[in-house]
């Protein structure tokens, strides 16, 4: 009887920590400094459009691109400019029904040269970016794992700076860049 007392402990203990793993999955990055603002002042808009895919975000050039066409010219993990104060809207499409999110961190930085220093810590440390500094935008309870599902959200950038874009399940192949310019034209 005790073996058995013991097996239930430990299939309970295990079912704990699952969901625990699944929820900071679905939660994960939300923090105070990166919450968009209620009444943030933006002066541009702008749009970032891409199909979630586990091998990387897919930017798709030419008609393939209203429909998912693997075999479609693509461009994968793109770095995106846009001026500060600029309302950007994330327009994401379910590409290989997989699970996926849409996290931003913000460095602080105001150089591209960081680019580089940032793809190398994500492969050597995935979680990273996951910290203080950053806010999961697109969750996967949103963007569900139905192929062809879309999603669109927004979000205000108003400091001019680096952002990194990622997705929480897959750091080491969705991953990004997002440079926000102060110059105000």
């Amino acid at each position: 009887m005790t073996a058995r007392n013991g097996g239930v402990a430990f299939t309970i203990i295990v079912v704990l920590v699952i969901s625990m793993a699944f929820g900071y999955i679905l939660t994960s990055g939300t923090s105070s400094n990166l919450v968009p603002p209620t009444n943030a002042v933006t002066k541009h808009v702008g749009n970032i459009t891409m199909w979630a895919d586990a091998g990387g975000w897919e930017l798709k050039q030419g008609p393939a691109a209203t429909s998912y066409d693997p075999s479609a010219t693509s461009l994968i993990n793109q770095i995106f400019y846009f001026n500060e104060s600029t309302l950007v809207y994330i327009n994401l499409t379910e590409a290989d029904g997989a699970p996926h999110t849409f996290t931003i961190a913000y460095d602080g930085a105001n150089t591209s040269s960081l680019y580089s220093s940032i793809t190398t810590g994500i492969y050597q440390n995935p979680t990273k970016y996951e910290s203080s500094n950053s806010y999961t935008i697109i969750s996967i309870s949103q963007l569900t794992q139905n192929v062809g599902h879309f999603v669109s959200k927004t979000y205000p950038f108003e400091k001019p700076g680096i952002y990194t874009y990622w997705c929480t399940v897959h750091p080491t192949s969705m991953y990004g860049l997002i440079i926000i310019n102060g110059a105000s034209s």
